[in-house]
């Protein structure tokens, strides 16, 4: 550090000064005064024995921490001390015995290696350091505060030496490590394990949950986000155990409880004996568990085979085992496990083959003790696949559930004659791809009654198929077409023949999207228009018919959008010698056309309507300046919005 030269005078009243503080200090105490050296501020503890850093306000890289200040060590990194600092690297001293909340965050730390003597780091201490790859927590650690390393993306490189305790469970919340390691004991929930140490446990994990042998050590509050596990599974591993790490959940008002029956299962004198006793839980030996035999039930379905069981009691986890019938050999092959760990009691098994012969058993498992088990009956997976039924456009859409591993679809159709009321035989009327789900039949008559089955294929092997499907009567889609009438929406559409009745939906823009269909009414077969008289004006419609007949529907095809603007209601008057044409304002409207029709005494006619002047929406009246003496005039008025144009109406006849 360089040395300061300072004028007689200001050393003079720095010496009265301090001889006065000093004073003050023998009746008051120390004060919590701070003192600067090069890029760091320094404060005095409580203790009156060490320092801690409260600010850096240098840029550099890389700095190193003095072990000692003014003869007494630096043992505490204030709160938000190093917050948002340029640095990369940080090296620490053994006396560091505390990092304060905030103390790092938002820095560009690179990586942070904890000396021993560090026992406490605050909450959000390295939060949202972008660029931290490698944390090393020591083993001397009592409390790591909330999380801690959060939204650290970066954080891949993580270790915790055994020994360390007090990690809080949301330590490494929302960092690149919890996002690409969420595996643990149970597949298929979120557990999240940093090195030897479980940090939390998220939603869905139930019933009777198993901590991963080999785990040293579980998080403070780890399974507070999983309200509904009864009992839990602790390895002889587990040396250290947070405080309401297991048996407690979080309310919604951030208030903790205690599980009610609660139960854990470990060894005789180990940590999770004295958890148990410490909490007033049930502790269960592993050596004293009895585990029943799980019933197996199975149920083939288009997408695999289906399997469940009956919850055990006590059980942690279960074992589900497969084996397959050789039609070559015509021998079964072994057992072999196709989930070795699953803590739900049901699991689909997507890897069959069409026409395969299958068993399945479970065993529930509680640490070292396994359950005897029980094997299914034989089950083929030979599934009908399921058919749905719908009319589209171009004829008869025909859906199916896919079956695994099938290599193509037949499907078979089949029509109602009205007269001898019976259905024709099955005919193989397509083939479809095996990653087909559905096809079209063009091939259908408007008002004609049909149904269908499909098999699924592999090979030379047919599936079963569906021997009574309901059926389907074609009606053919009408085509409808909405233009703005006087006062109203006009729908038309083309006749279908063989319908009951017509269906006609309305949908508008509500805050920015289109809103459900709305049915407006249901005319008769013989209608073929309808008038939409509760629309108003400046919305945006759009419409769509179905027919109908009976149960059925048609298909639909959606109008075009439009606005839809009020007819203006035109008067027209004598001002002045001149002919003044007036009308209402129109809701949703930009701007308005006048027009003007002139009356022929000889013909007895009124000539076309011409275009005489377009105005402003702000504007409802208008002077005809070149109307001529003597002549007869009718007006009307058309609201713009775009392209849209209003109905009109004439105005009264007047003569200049």
């Amino acid at each position: 550090m360089k040395k300061r030269f300072l004028p007689t005078f200001v050393l003079v009243f720095m010496i009265l000064f301090a001889l006065v503080f000093t004073a003050n200090a023998e009746t008051t105490g120390i004060e919590n005064s701070t003192e600067t050296d090069g890029y760091f501020v320094y404060q005095l503890n409580e203790d009156g024995a060490s320092y801690r850093i409260i600010e850096y306000t240098g840029n550099e890289n890389k700095v190193f921490i003095a072990e000692e200040y003014n003869g007494l060590p630096v043992s505490v990194i204030g709160d938000s001390a190093f917050y948002r600092a340029d640095i990369f690297h940080v090296e620490l001293t053994k006396n560091i015995k505390e990092i304060g909340n905030y103390a790092f965050s938002n820095s560009k730390l690179m990586e942070i290696i904890l000396p021993v003597g560090v026992e406490i780091i605050g909450d959000y201490a390295f939060s949202r350091c972008k660029n931290l790859e490698t944390a090393v927590l020591n083993k001397n650690l009592k409390s790591v505060g909330a999380y801690c390393f959060e939204f650290c993306n970066a954080l891949y490189n993580v270790a915790i030496e055994n020994g360390a305790s007090g990690i809080d469970y949301t330590a490494f919340d929302r960092t690149a490590y919890s996002l690409v390691n969420t595996s643990g004991a149970n597949e298929g929930y979120n557990v999240l394990y940093v090195d030897e140490y479980m940090l939390y446990t998220e939603y869905g994990i139930y019933g009777v949950f198993g901590v991963k042998d080999g785990t040293y050590g579980i998080a403070a509050g780890a399974c507070l986000m999983s309200k509904n596990i009864t009992a839990v599974t602790i390895p002889e591993s587990v040396k250290i155990i947070g405080e309401k790490a297991v048996g407690y959940y979080e309310g919604k008002y951030d208030e903790i409880f205690k599980i009610e029956n609660f139960k854990i299962f470990g060894a005789k004198g180990s940590a999770a004996e004295a958890y148990a006793i410490e909490n007033d839980f049930e502790f269960i030996e592993w050596k004293n568990v009895k585990l029943d035999t799980p019933e197996v039930k199975v149920h083939a379905w288009s997408g695999g085979i289906d399997i469940e069981w009956e919850e055990i009691e006590n059980a942690e986890s279960y074992i589900l085992y497969k084996r397959e019938y050789n039609a070559k050999t015509k021998k079964w092959g072994g057992w072999y496990k196709l989930k070795p760990k699953i803590n739900a009691t049901k699991y689909c098994d997507y890897t069959v083959e069409l026409g395969k012969y299958y068993r399945y058993t479970v065993k529930a498992r509680n640490g070292g003790t396994i359950s005897d088990y029980k094997s299914t009956p034989n089950i083929k997976y030979n599934i009908a696949p399921p058919v749905e039924l719908k009319n589209s456009s171009k004829g008869i859409k025909v859906s199916w559930g896919g079956a695994m591993n099938s290599t193509s679809y037949r499907i078979y159709k089949s029509t109602y004659n009205t007269k001898t009321k019976k259905w024709s035989d099955w005919s193989k009327c397509a083939t479809a791809e095996s990653t087909d789900t559905y096809w079209v039949d063009k091939n259908v008559k408007n008002g004609s009654i049909y149904r269908y089955t499909v098999k699924a294929i592999n090979g030379n092997f047919k599936s079963l198929h569906q021997k009574n499907p309901s059926g389907l009567k074609y009606i053919k889609m009408p085509i409808a077409k909405a233009v703005t009438s006087v006062n109203s929406v006009k729908i038309t559409w083309d006749k279908i023949s063989s319908v009951s009745n017509y269906v006609i939906y309305r949908s508008e823009i509500k805050y920015g999207r289109w809103s459900g269909w709305t049915i407006l009414g249901e005319p008769d077969k013989n209608t073929t228009s309808y008038y939409d008289t509760t629309a108003r004006s400046g919305k945006v419609y759009r419409y769509t018919i179905r027919a109908k007949n009976g149960e059925g529907l048609s298909a639909y095809k959606v109008t075009e959008s439009l606005i839809y603007l009020d007819t203006p209601i035109v008067a027209a008057e004598k001002k002045n010698n001149e002919i003044a044409v007036s009308w209402n304002e129109i809701q949703g409207a930009t701007g308005y056309t006048v027009y003007r029709s002139e009356y022929n005494t000889k013909t007895k006619k009124w000539s076309s309507w011409s275009n005489k002047k377009t105005v402003a929406s702000t504007t409802q009246i208008w002077v005809d300046t070149d109307a001529k003496t003597g002549k007869t005039y009718r007006y009307t008025v058309r609201a713009l919005n775009g392209s849209e144009r209003s109905a009109y109406k004439a105005s009264n006849s007047i003569k200049r």
